[in-house]
């Protein structure tokens, strides 16, 4: 699934092709066919990005919102309609999924067209009423200079029971991680995935966002996701998607089960490495 780091790799491939350049046509969901009068001849003045969320700004005033969900993809293609860029998730092993699926945004200028295929979501609104929107997230884990006091000021309401893991990925915490960081950061940082969060003190919470800004920056401008700091063939991860296979700390065979309130996901752990004991 997208996640924080997609977003910012999708938003690198668009801002050369986009940014200070005219729409000359647009299509899609009707929702832009819609707002095609603020879209038409108006130019793009920047494309933003916040976790799981990329903006499209437009000088008319509006802003294009899209939400990738799991299988929304782009593609870019030239004026020759030769693809230039597919920005979508990278299987194991190097290979890259092709975009097929339902045409939800298609911009077009003079000398580009990219088509985002499948996203769930595809708005376009004023601008400030889409940032009013994005400001109930919690801070954006790629931010240049991170908003350590939204984090704990988000973190401070969280209730005490709550498994850490659902609180990595609530949106309105932590912008921008999703299950494949959250198992990984649960490695790294030693902790059960059911553990508590009432029962981290200050200095693991801040742990927690910390951590997944280290693994999650480096792979935010370049095609592959690592989180090992080892990049190799499976190497990719320490526990996600490695149920049954050895521990790279301590060979225990790494367990999966879907966990978490109210929408479980498939989570990933090393019995010793993140023990009970840790809840």
């Amino acid at each position: 699934m997208p996640e924080g780091d997609s977003y910012t790799r999708a938003a690198d491939r668009l801002r050369p092709v986009f940014v200070d350049e005219k729409l000359t046509y647009v299509d899609g969901a009707p929702v832009v066919r819609k707002w095609s009068q603020k879209l038409v001849d108006h130019t793009v003045t920047g494309i933003r990005t916040h976790g799981k969320h990329l903006l499209f700004d437009v000088d008319s005033g509006v802003t294009i919102h899209v939400w990738l969900g799991m299988p929304g993809r782009w593609r870019i293609r030239d004026g020759s309609g030769r693809t230039v860029a597919v920005e979508s998730e990278r299987r194991r092993g190097g290979r890259v999924k092709d975009p097929r699926g339902a045409a939800r945004l298609i911009l077009g200028t003079d000398r580009h067209e990219a088509t985002c295929y499948s996203a769930p979501t595809v708005e376009i609104e004023r601008t400030r009423v889409i940032d009013r929107l994005i400001d109930r997230l919690g801070p954006d884990v790629l931010a240049e200079k991170f908003d350590w006091e939204l984090f704990r000021d988000r973190t401070s309401k969280v209730q005490p029971g709550r498994a850490v893991t659902d609180v990595l990925l609530d949106q309105r915490v932590l912008a921008g991680v999703g299950n494949e960081y959250k198992n990984e950061v649960m490695f790294l940082e030693g902790l059960h995935p059911l553990t508590p969060f009432g029962s981290l003190d200050p200095d693991r919470i801040d742990a927690l966002a910390d951590r997944s800004r280290r693994l999650m920056l480096p792979n935010a401008h370049r095609s592959e996701r690592v989180t090992t700091g080892f990049r190799g063939p499976a190497m990719e991860s320490w526990v996600f998607e490695r149920d049954g296979r050895p521990c790279r700390r301590c060979r225990t065979p790494i367990v999966a089960e879907p966990l978490g309130d109210p929408f479980p996901r498939i989570t990933y752990w090393c019995p010793t490495c993140q023990t009970e004991s840790n809840r």
